[in-house]
This record gives C-alpha cells, sequence and structure tokens, in this order.
C-alpha cells in the first residue's frame, strides 16, 4: 500500500458527526467522501497543517501531502483498502497481528498467511524463515506495570505483530514463553479462511476462533469508498 494509504488509516472521516476534539478542523480530501482531521491552532500555514486528532495522535502527515494527483488517485480508487488483524490472550502473555491490503479479501487472504509467519522462539532464524523486515525486543522499564515486548514488521509495512509479556522476575524467559505461545496463532489459519468465505457469500462470520491454547480475536475494517465498515 501506497504511505500515504497507510498513515491515513484511522484518520479518514466519512461521518461528520462522528466525536473528534473541539481544537480539530476537517478538511474535504478532493474526489472523494471523506474528511479528515486537521489541527487548526498549531500556527503553521495551511499547507502544513497537521493531519491528526491532536499533538499526542497524529498521522505524520501534512494537509500538503493529500495535494498530490497520484494520492488522491488512489483515494478516489482504493479508499484506504482494508485492514484485518487478531489479537489474543493467555496465562501472562498477549498479542496482535495487523495486515493492510487493498481490499478486504486479500486482507483476510494476508492475515492466514501472517499466522504462519509469527516469529517463534528463536527469532533470529524465525526472521530471516519468515521473511520479515525486522523484529525488536524491547526490555521493560523498571515501571510496575511494564510489560517486555517482541514486534515485527513485514511485506513493506503492511505487516504489522507484536507480542507481550508480563515480566516478572526474568523477562527473557516470559517473552521466550510469549513467542512460543503465539506459534500457536498459525492453528487460526483455517478459521481466517472461513471468515473470507462466509464474507463472500453475505453470511455473518466468526469472530473468535479456538487456537489452543489461544482465543483469537478476529477484526476487520473496509475503507474502500464501495463499502466503508
Amino acid at each position: 500500500m501506497h504511505r500515504i494509504q497507510r498513515a491515513l488509516v484511522g484518520y479518514l472521516i466519512a461521518d461528520l458527526d462522528e466525536p473528534r476534539p473541539a481544537e480539530t478542523g476537517l478538511m474535504a480530501v478532493q474526489g472523494t467522501t471523506y474528511y479528515v482531521p486537521v489541527l487548526d491552532g498549531t500556527g503553521s500555514p495551511a499547507a502544513y497543517q497537521p493531519i491528526g486528532y491532536g499533538p499526542d495522535l497524529m498521522s505524520g502527515l501534512v494537509v500538503s501531502d493529500l495535494e498530490d494527483d497520484e494520492v488522491l488517485d488512489l483515494l478516489t480508487r482504493e479508499g484506504l483498502g482494508a485492514v484485518a488483524g487478531v489479537t489474543w490472550t493467555a496465562d501472562w502473555h498477549a498479542g496482535e497481528i495487523s495486515v493492510h491490503d487493498h481490499d478486504l479479501d486479500r486482507a483476510l487472504a494476508r492475515l492466514a498467511d501472517a499466522l504462519v509467519r509469527v516469529p517463534g522462539r528463536y527469532v533470529p532464524v524465525a526472521v530471516d524463515r519468515a521473511d520479515l523486515d525486522q523484529v525488536t525486543i524491547h526490555a521493560p522499564s523498571g515501571a510496575p506495570h511494564a510489560r517486555a515486548m517482541a514486534d515485527w514488521s513485514g511485506d513493506g509495512g503492511d505487516l504489522w505483530g507484536a507480542v507481550f509479556a508480563d515480566p516478572g522476575d526474568r523477562w527473557p524467559t516470559e517473552l521466550v514463553r510469549a513467542l512460543q505461545v503465539a506459534a500457536r496463532a498459525r492453528l487460526g489459519v483455517a478459521g481466517v479462511e472461513a471468515i473470507r468465505v462466509a464474507l463472500a457469500e453475505g453470511e455473518p462470520p466468526a469472530t473468535v476462533l479456538e487456537a489452543d491454547p489461544l482465543r483469537l480475536e478476529v477484526s476487520w475494517t473496509d475503507y474502500t469508498p464501495r463499502r466503508n465498515g
């Protein structure tokens, strides 16, 4: 996906009645039925006003980023595509994976593929095998509720995942256990494929998949012009 399509996920507004902070204005996206939130009170020239809901919730874009014929054509034809993801919790461990693609069917297909590519215990080997762009290990701080985390990305930024662990006294051990638990998520592949079939047939799909010992919560959002969800 184009970097601007990716950056706008969560910031494109179709419903003008959607609540937003008082200091946030709206800008129409030319050629589409969408708007984006703009921070008016920054003192910047209009073309450089940030797109976002507040200083702590920014898209990384400014107004001029959307004044490009290629970008406007993409938004008119494709919207932002679709995002599909799963989350899970098991004991002291949790995780999430999301993917972004041009339409919902392909997003779900890539989600199934991403489940198979979850990094396992031996991270350097897993990175190479899964063809991920990067895996990062985060050691927890001394804060009472800090957690250890491993996150990864791939496919040019369209795939993102993370595993969290309550560090206890030995955070490396707990993080390894969290990665071992996450590897069980691949058992949900068949369930994601069943969701694709159900959606294609107009049936209500299951959104909770059993992947012992995990319960995967599946979610998706379709930003395409023909069917916003």
